[in-house]
């Protein structure tokens, strides 16, 4: 083998592998298959390589030479595609068109068919370039030359075999090699974009994450802050330029700098620290804020340090300090009622009591959480409480109910609760036990009234009765007409009271009269009185139903007796016959009351303002006592129509 063809060999790889790492360190970025136009400055580049090795090559013979061009094209077409493989061999073909000799057709020819195997074997063997092993890159270089040395048998017979003894062992000792160098050397830098993308991806993305991070991202280190994300300058108030310029132990609130102190030392120091606690940071516009820290030691660029992630809770803090503030002064309220307060759950255990009820049970109110009814108190009360609390849940409104426990009654307002998504049991119990017995007190004692009244008025009815029989009794004794019908005239006038009486003994009330009726029986009293059967002198009643309480039915009463006898008496003398028309009915709150005759009708002059007779000055003083007045009209008949006020 000649050594000096396998030097000169040696040092044109060697030179290629030169200009490829020199090409690979000063190009920004290296990526195959881009579009054509970006791809064509690698291609002159390949084809400037391409024909510095061919100024550096070994002749053989004279007009035959030999350099590592077919390696650079091999490597081309693999690694880089069509469009720079190309331009690559248009340049070095020239170049060897330019040289001359006889060998420079086979030249062109090798060129071509290295970068045409190169490219082959991209689209054929799909093994992705960044994944290519030292042993496929030798094999590609081994077929890559034994296809070039093929073409040696295009030189003339005398100059192919002579060139072929020379060159086979050099050529396929140090091409292949170099061939796996290159490919390696290409495959190497593959694999760093691939990191680096990845890399600038992570970082991108970690970037994104924890610029846009909901909480504040800080690391310390040396009791400096060494990164804070926009964040942190939300929720401390002050720019990244001031927060990395200053001691952190500067935004803490002095009652906290201790506490903060020890356990960043301890946490340096990989002791046992917690992981995550809550403290006071000062923030730029002199308020005190509340935070959530979880902190870890890290390495941050080759030092010890702490990752922090803060939240504000200056918030929710407030809120949660309000509502145990509510609650105590809600569980205050419900323990300084006397009535019983519970909520129970939907397995009907009591999840809240407060003092009055945890008393009833004779436990404190954590020894009645958790139990249920029939783990205190005996069954038959239990059930009747769970019926109760199951009609509860079903209402929509407040179930009021009285049960009975130990022989004590209590009235139980029961009503549904929504608590999240459940409904539940609440209620309020009182001990109803002591009005019930009042309540049945006084129902005895209003019966026993009752009774008394009833009484009463019997007694009343009778004496009135026994009047009226005594007056009748002495009017038949006397022989004076004048006092006989005197007489006459009281005895209606008690008998109307009479009357009264002896409607609400029948009707069991005590309070309230049928006005109607009582009108009825003092008119008929009346007919029977001062109408003798076939006199021609007719009553006609028109009583509206009324109901009036017994204070005001007397007066009434009295007014009907004076009105009518009046009218018996002097509206149809000589046996005169005609009509009388009672009429009562309702006005808005007041009562209208007319007696009206047909007959001869009073003098004339008659003004019963100045007239003294008994019964219309009767007549008016009732009025006046039912917030009323009397009216006269004198027509065709006679009226007298007393109105009365509210009744």
């Amino acid at each position: 083998m000649n050594s000096t063809l396998m030097l000169g060999l040696v040092y044109n790889a060697t030179l290629l592998l030169a200009i490829a790492l020199l090409f690979d360190m000063t190009s920004l970025r290296m990526r195959t298959g881009h579009a054509a136009l970006r791809q064509i400055p690698i291609g002159i580049v390949l084809g400037i390589i391409g024909i510095t090795i061919m100024l550096n090559s070994h002749e053989i013979v004279p007009g035959i030479t030999f350099d590592t061009r077919s390696v650079l094209l091999g490597i081309a077409g693999l690694y880089f595609g069509l469009v720079p493989t190309v331009i690559a061999a248009a340049m070095t073909a020239l170049m060897r068109l330019y040289q001359g000799g006889g060998g420079a057709v086979t030249g062109i020819t090798v060129i071509l068919s290295s970068g045409l195997t190169g490219i082959l074997w991209r689209h054929c063997i799909r093994t992705p370039l960044e994944r290519k092993t030292w042993w496929e890159l030798l094999l590609f270089g081994a077929v890559v030359h034994a296809v070039m040395l093929l073409w040696m048998l295009t030189l003339p017979s005398s100059a192919a075999g002579q060139v072929l003894s020379v060159i086979t062992v050099p050529v396929m000792a140090v091409f292949p090699l170099a061939t796996s160098l290159l490919g390696m050397l290409m495959t190497n830098r593959l694999r760093r974009e691939e990191v680096s993308v990845a890399l600038r991806d992570s970082e991108e993305k970690y970037r994104v994450l924890v610029e846009n991070a909901g909480e504040a991202v800080l690391v310390a280190s040396g009791g400096m802050l060494l990164f804070v994300n926009p964040k942190a300058e939300e929720i401390i108030g002050y720019p990244r330029e001031h927060l990395l310029s200053r001691p952190f132990m500067e935004f803490i609130h002095p009652d906290y700098r201790e506490l903060i102190a020890q356990n960043y030392r301890q946490r340096m120091a990989g002791e046992s620290v917690p992981f995550f606690y809550s403290f006071q940071i000062i923030h730029a516009d002199g308020t005190y804020r509340w935070v959530d820290i979880r902190s870890v030691r890290i390495q941050w660029m080759g030092l010890p340090a702490t990752l922090n992630l803060l939240q504000d809770i200056t918030d929710s803090k407030k809120a949660a300090d309000g509502l145990r503030e509510s609650e105590a002064r809600y569980i205050a309220f419900i323990n300084a009622t006397t009535d019983m307060v519970f909520l129970k759950d939907t397995q009907f255990r009591y999840t809240l009591v407060n003092s009055a009820m945890a008393e009833f049970f004779g436990r404190p109110p954590e020894g009645v959480r958790g139990l249920t009814d029939y783990d205190l108190m005996p069954e038959e009360a239990a059930s009747n409480c769970r019926r109760t609390d199951i009609e509860a849940l079903a209402s929509k409104s407040i179930a009021v109910n009285e049960e009975i426990v130990g022989g004590e009654v209590f009235e139980t307002a029961k009503f549904p609760v929504r608590i999240g998504k459940v409904n539940v049991v609440g209620g309020i119990i009182r001990n109803i036990t002591e009005r019930k017995r009042a309540a049945l007190g006084l129902e005895q004692a209003l019966v026993e009234k009752q009774a008394l009244l009833r009484e009463l008025q019997h007694r009343i009815k009778n004496s009135l009765s026994m009047i009226v029989g005594l007056i009748d009794i002495d009017a038949e004794r006397r022989v004076d007409p004048g006092m006989k019908m005197l007489l006459k005239d009281l005895g209606a006038r008690v008998g109307s009271m009479a009357n009264l009486y002896t409607i609400l003994f029948q009707s069991g009330s005590v309070a309230r009269v049928g006005l109607d009726e009582y009108m009825g029986r003092i008119i008929q009293s009346l007919r029977d009185s001062y109408v003798a059967a076939g006199s021609g002198i007719s009553i006609v009643t028109r009583l509206e139903p009324i109901e009036v309480e017994t204070r005001s039915a007397a007066p009434l009463g009295l007014i009907v007796n004076e009105l009518l006898t009046n009218a018996l008496k002097y509206a149809f003398p000589e046996g005169r016959t005609g009509a009388i028309t009672v009429t009562m009915a309702r006005r808005g709150e007041g009562i209208t009351l007319c007696v009206e005759d047909d007959g001869v009708g009073p003098p004339e002059g008659f003004d019963p303002e100045s007239a003294g007779g008994l019964g219309l000055e009767l007549v008016k003083m009732m009025a006046r006592q039912l917030d009323g007045s009397m009216e006269y009209e004198r027509r065709e008949t006679t009226r007298f129509t007393v109105r009365a006020g509210r009744i």
